[in-house]
């Protein structure tokens, strides 16, 4: 190979070529449709505390105040679940009775093992869906419970009364983010349009992204530190909590 260079290529790249480059340049990569995205941003912080109509319940303690979330059952997902439990695993019994457990089968021979090792693979996905039922049958009975105190922030995560805490020191705060990661489909299974910028509002996004838990509130301090962040809320819950925590956050200090 020459190592010369040839003097009769162009200097400059042509109008048509800029376009394309500039085009491809600005098309985002997989890695950064998944970054998380910066929705909106709450600074003022409200004379009072802003009313509440979500799941959350707002309450004082001696160190602070309380913010607490208790699940509910959706009979959507409930009846669903409920169905496909009764079709699947009712199937597998079914089968698995007849292949067997059958009085007069002949047992633990070849045939045998052969039979109960390939509707194991079913048994376990029925379990697995029995799991889902079981959790969506106990999820009143879990509750999510944020102290916002003096001195410390604690989270909690509880199944009758039975769970985990993290804690995080207080800061000042500056400001909180909501964020959410874009994701690729839509429900329906149509790709997305793959131009997306960072600053994308509230206004564009879809009513079931607007009612799905995909968004998170970052606490930042003046320091640019992120305290803790707050998942699992839909947007209306973010509209409340975010002032509500400002105001929560004066108050305290």
């Amino acid at each position: 190979m020459s190592s010369e260079f040839d003097d009769s290529l162009p200097s400059r790249l042509s109008q048509q070529e800029h376009e394309r480059d500039s085009h491809f340049s600005n098309e985002p990569s997989s890695t950064e449709s998944q970054m998380p995205v910066v929705l909106k941003t709450y600074v003022e912080v409200p004379d009072v505390l802003p009313p509440n109509a979500t799941r959350w319940r707002i309450r004082t303690t001696m160190d602070g105040y309380c913010l607490t979330s208790r699940g509910r059952w959706t009979f959507q997902g409930l009846g669903v679940l409920f169905l496909l439990n009764l079709f699947w695993n009712g199937v597998v019994v079914l089968v698995s009775w007849e292949a067997l457990l059958k009085p007069g089968i002949e047992r633990f021979n070849i045939d045998w093992l052969m039979k109960a090792a390939f509707l194991s693979i079913f048994g376990v996905i029925g379990l697995f869906l029995l799991l889902l039922l079981i959790l969506e049958l106990v999820e009143p009975f879990h509750t999510r419970t944020w102290e916002y105190g003096n001195v410390l922030i604690v989270c909690r995560l509880a199944w009758f009364g039975i769970g985990y805490t993290w804690a995080y020191p207080r800061q000042w705060l500056a400001r909180i983010d909501v964020t959410y990661t874009p994701q690729d489909e839509a429900p329906d299974g149509k790709s997305r349009k793959r131009h997306r910028t960072s600053s994308r509002s509230s206004g564009q996004l879809e009513p079931y992204e607007k009612a799905s838990r995909i968004f998170t509130l970052a606490l930042i301090t003046e320091n640019e530190e992120v305290v803790c962040t707050w998942e699992g809320l839909n947007l209306e819950e973010c509209d409340v909590i975010g002032p509500s925590l400002l105001w929560i956050d004066r108050q305290l200090s």
